[in-house]
């Protein structure tokens, strides 16, 4: 059934959301409006979803981004809704990780495994 659902993150940096999306193969647009069973709701940033079932991030008052959409449609087309918010998360805090370290000076070594574990070495010379 169609409807707007909202999943609380810990998300708090677009720019990390959207570098996470870009290895994932999509586009985080600016700010627009998700719809789902006759609601609305603004949104601050944008994902657009093949047969227009966006999902948007809207800025919490703690400063955290809860992701909207009407996960019914939109998690079909994304590979399910656990799994597209569980690598969306992961790839995150990766990219966060990494930019945080490099604004402290560190220089950032990735690599995966076969399990798709992701490893990051930090450095400083």
């Amino acid at each position: 059934m169609s409807h707007l659902t909202r999943v609380k993150t810990q998300i708090k940096d677009l720019e990390s959301v959207r570098a996470a999306l870009a290895e994932m193969g999509l586009t985080l647009e600016g700010a627009g409006t998700v719809a789902g069973g006759g609601r609305t709701a603004p949104v601050e940033a944008l994902l657009k979803v093949k047969g227009g079932h966006d999902v948007g991030f809207a800025r919490q008052q703690d400063g955290t981004y809860e992701m909207v959409g009407d996960w019914y449609y939109a998690g079909r087309q994304l590979g399910g809704q656990e799994q597209f918010v569980g690598r969306m998360q992961q790839l995150y805090g990766v990219h966060k990780a990494m930019a945080e370290a490099s604004l402290q000076g560190y220089s950032v070594e990735r690599a995966t495994d076969a399990n798709g574990l992701i490893r990051l070495t930090l450095s400083r010379y």
